[in-house]
């Protein structure tokens, strides 16, 4: 489904870890996939629903596809998808998919702490 102002970002996806006498091994290498977004700057009021230490950051709002990104799951050990957008790297934090019209998901990215700096007005 084509999105307003849609471009295309990379996904980072870390493969889950692989178990070996107890210990997990995590692959340093992540896979890239190129999908589809409409990338937007991240609002105050969605800025809130963030977790406090990521409030800070430079984030964004995507829209694309159900099931494109994932967010960190402890119990299976997958790890968030990471996305590329241009030169900067961000983490996905949030990913729902409410509207009950359109199928597709509501993504909250924020710039991995890393690289962090102040986001200016001509990024957004």
């Amino acid at each position: 489904m084509p999105y307003l102002g849609a471009q295309t970002v990379i996904r980072l996806r870390y493969e889950a870890p692989a178990y070996t006498s107890g210990r997990a091994s995590f692959d340093a290498i992540p896979g890239e996939t190129e999908v589809m977004a409409s990338v937007q700057p991240l609002p105050e009021k969605d800025r809130q629903l963030l977790p406090e230490g990521a409030r800070h950051r430079d984030g964004r709002k995507m829209y694309c596809d159900l099931g494109t990104f994932r967010v960190d799951d402890q119990h299976s050990g997958d790890q968030a998808d990471r996305v590329q957008i241009g030169s900067k790297i961000f983490t996905v934090i949030h990913v729902d998919a409410l509207h009950p019209l359109i199928s597709h998901e509501r993504v909250y990215v924020v710039r991995v702490a890393e690289t962090c700096e102040p986001v200016s007005e001509d990024e957004l």
